[in-house]
């Protein structure tokens, strides 16, 4: 049966067992693009090598839980940020993005993502974790900027801002 799916862009989510394994079968039988959802990396594997070489794209469930921590952490961030720029305290945040950003995020990045001999630097490590690595760098830089921010915040330093 033909439904005009041919080319299209689908995803199917619980695609590595029961009934989202077998719509995603169905997807790539009939020709569609398939985004693959599941939550284990074998199964999800198991699933795309069974979709008889359709072109498919996997999304590994380890990104998703970096995202959703990374959520998290951000929120925790942006409130503190936020809070302390409408105290009147902006230079100090400020700094601790600067240095944060290039001191730590940017070889943390670079260590974590890029595999050995590949990178844009020789001096840094690198361990070749590729788009986890990028994420899981992205996650202990904002779980470190959301630390910073609030012990600034709890310091009571912006009480002390005068804004007149």
């Amino acid at each position: 049966m033909d439904l005009g799916l041919e080319g299209r862009a689908c995803a199917v989510t619980g695609a590595s067992r029961g009934i989202g394994r077998a719509v995603a079968e169905r997807l790539c039988a009939e020709g569609a693009k398939v985004l693959l959802i599941a939550r284990g990396a074998k199964a999800l594997a198991d699933a795309r090598a069974s979709c008889d070489g359709a072109e498919t794209l996997a999304l590994a469930y380890k990104l998703l839980w970096i995202a959703a921590a990374y959520q998290i952490f951000d929120g925790c961030n942006l409130g503190a940020g936020f809070a302390l720029r409408g105290a009147g305290d902006a230079r100090v945040p400020t700094l601790i993005v600067i240095v944060l950003s290039w001191f730590f995020f940017v070889p943390l990045v670079h260590a974590l993502s890029f595999a050995p001999g590949q990178g844009w630097v020789s001096f840094l490590p690198q361990f070749g974790f590729g788009t986890a690595g990028g994420w899981s760098a992205l996650l202990v830089y904002t779980f470190s900027l959301a630390t910073a921010m609030l012990l600034r915040w709890r310091s009571g330093a912006w009480r002390r801002i005068n804004l007149g």
